[in-house]
């Protein structure tokens, strides 16, 4: 407790009140009767350490406990400052060694003889020091591991709580959350519907490392917690498929809505064309027919060749059969309805010639198409209206198929979420709702489901 300086405190102690209390040596001066009471003392030290050994070597160690624990109360022991900060091994042991270090040092100085002597009892005690305080951290730490593992079987079963309550503070400790996290966590999962939710998946992995031997070794809990395990593990892929399902606002499969889409946007065109009709006054053809002759030029090859018994080509063919919709070679159609009529019938050919990859044909089936709905808007207003709405309504159901091309791994993401951004509010529920069908439909495909859920292995 004194790092060996007692001898000296002793005598000086003795010397200096000898003239009033008669103690120790007597001697002309201070010095003289410190020197004499330090010899005497050393003597009774030399007498102890040979004939009542055991004696002196138990003050020597409470001694030494008792000033350690002086330390670590006062808040002077590093050491001990560590492990209440919350420090791992390696930093208690750090700690340790430096607190070794001081404490031999200066009882190696205090326990030396002369200058020479104490300096090289101060080198030798911070050697021991720094090898003694470095090494007990990790020999106390499987010393109290070995004498737990093996009597926590023994009376566990006699104070459950207690061990309970230290390990929830142990894997707490190691999960690196505060209780108020762990309880926000809890508690946030609890609004969201996870029952399944536990206290060991809040705490993250070390949570989840913790269920390991209950899961493996003998106890009363061993089959109550692999059965929970068991079922919240059967019913994931539809757990995650109704997640995605409410993430993504997309409750009906992609397929679904967009047969719902297409069926609203016909019923709507279907009462909105009515209304064009209804409006509208005579349709002026010429625009179209100019743009059929452009490509068939019937006055040139009438007066240069009657054709030589040379058929149309399959281009030719179908715009002389448009043309013919709208023209006799005399008169040309009037009627809103009529060229409406020839309109869907165009339709129909330009859908029939994508089909069969026939391009060109498509190509300038539509440009005729173009004329066609220019003479049908400039003949009623209303039908501007129709075809606008209708083509934004297409617009919607096309995003269902651009969404789920979004999710082919050829598509990089930046370039989804930029085509996302720039749609409307409708195109992007239909974008949604295309992307994560895919998804739902490879989860609800696995019979167990991804790997999460499943007890540490």
């Amino acid at each position: 407790m004194s790092f060996g300086l007692a001898d000296e405190i002793a005598a000086g102690g003795d010397a200096l009140f000898n003239p009033l209390f008669g103690t120790g040596q007597n001697g002309g001066s201070l010095a003289e009767r410190y020197d004499r009471n330090l010899n005497a003392q050393r003597a009774t030290d030399e007498l102890d350490g040979k004939k009542r050994m055991a004696e002196r070597l138990t003050g020597q160690i409470l001694g030494a406990v008792g000033g350690g624990v002086g330390l670590a109360k006062n808040g002077l022991s590093a050491t001990t400052n560590a492990v209440k900060a919350g420090k791992g091994l390696a930093g208690v042991t750090k700690a340790s060694a430096m607190e070794g270090a001081v404490l031999g040092g200066v009882q190696g100085f205090g326990s030396g003889e002369r200058l020479d002597g104490r300096l090289g009892g101060a080198a030798t005690g911070i050697g021991l020091g720094t090898v003694m305080g470095g090494a007990l951290p990790s020999v106390a730490t499987a010393v109290s591991g070995a004498v737990k593992g093996a009597t926590a079987p023994l009376i566990a079963p006699f104070r459950p709580a207690a061990y309970t309550d230290k390990a929830l503070r142990t894997y707490l400790q190691r999960s690196g959350k505060t209780p108020e996290q762990i309880a926000d966590i809890m508690r946030s999962a609890a609004d969201d519907g996870q029952s399944m939710y536990t206290l060991a998946d809040a705490m993250g992995n070390a949570g989840q490392r913790a269920l390991v031997p209950v899961t493996r070794t003998p106890n009363d809990a061993r089959q109550e917690v692999t059965d929970f395990l068991v079922r919240r593990q059967m019913g994931q892929p539809q757990r995650l498929a109704n997640a995605l399902a409410e993430g993504f606002d997309a409750p009906q499969t992609s397929d679904r809505v967009t047969r719902g889409l297409t069926q609203a946007r016909d019923v709507e065109a279907d009462a909105l064309y009515t209304a064009a009709r209804r409006e509208a006054g005579a349709v002026n053809v010429t625009p179209v027919l100019e743009r059929i002759d452009e490509t068939l030029s019937p006055g040139a090859n009438q007066v240069v060749s009657p054709r030589d018994n040379i058929g149309y080509d399959t281009i030719e063919g179908s715009l002389a059969r448009v043309r013919r919709m709208m023209s006799d070679g005399n008169s040309q159609v009037t009627d809103f309805n009529t060229l409406f009529r020839a309109k869907l019938d165009l339709d129909d050919m330009i859908a029939r010639a994508e089909a069969q990859g026939a391009g060109n044909r498509a190509h300038y089936l539509t440009q005729v198409k173009r004329e066609v709905d220019r003479a049908l808007e400039d003949a009623s207003p209303a039908f501007r209206n129709a075809n606008d709405t209708f083509a934004s309504r297409s617009r919607v159901i096309d995003s269902v198929a651009e969404g789920q091309a979004a999710k082919s791994g050829r598509v990089r993401a930046e370039d989804s979420i930029q085509q996302f951004n720039a749609m409307t509010p409708d195109q992007q529920q239909a974008f949604r709702s295309g992307y994560v069908d895919p998804i739902i439909a490879d989860i609800e495909s696995l019979p167990m489901g991804p790997a999460t859920n499943r007890p540490a292995g």
